[in-house]
């Protein structure tokens, strides 16, 4: 799972350009170079829904986060596209508004590369009973 921030800039013929900021987690099963990627919903859930039931040694986490941040570069296509998908997404739903207030257009334009907030490892784990 990752935890990204996604900027925007947004462009109006009317006002002067604006920079708009979002946080978003993405996540995928398998490894970088072949990721199965969730769907943002189920992504977003499963961070929501884990419960910790043990941690792992610190040197086998920093290993896993170590060998992930260096593969980024395998799945940074992927995530460009997704920070294209939020940009059209936020460009439709500007749209809906200005044509109810009648603004004008506006054109939104993902700012790449996005920051990487966060990295959370998540594996199966049993429940020890107290």
């Amino acid at each position: 799972m990752l935890l990204l921030r996604l900027r925007h800039l947004l462009n109006s013929p009317k006002h002067q350009s604006l920079l708009a900021e979002e946080c978003a987690v993405v996540g995928f099963t398998g490894p970088p170079s072949n990721p199965i990627w969730l769907t943002p919903e189920d992504a977003k859930s499963l961070l929501e829904q884990a419960n910790p039931v043990g941690d792992a040694p610190l040197g086998i986490k920093q290993a896993e986060i170590e060998e992930l941040l260096s593969k980024i570069t395998e799945i940074e296509s992927d995530l460009e596209l997704f920070a294209r998908e939020r940009s059209h997404s936020l460009s439709q739903s500007h749209r809906r508004v200005r044509a109810i207030t009648q603004e004008g257009q506006i054109q939104v334009k993902p700012q790449l590369t996005m920051d990487i907030l966060g990295v959370y490892i998540l594996q199966p784990g049993k429940i020890r009973n107290s």
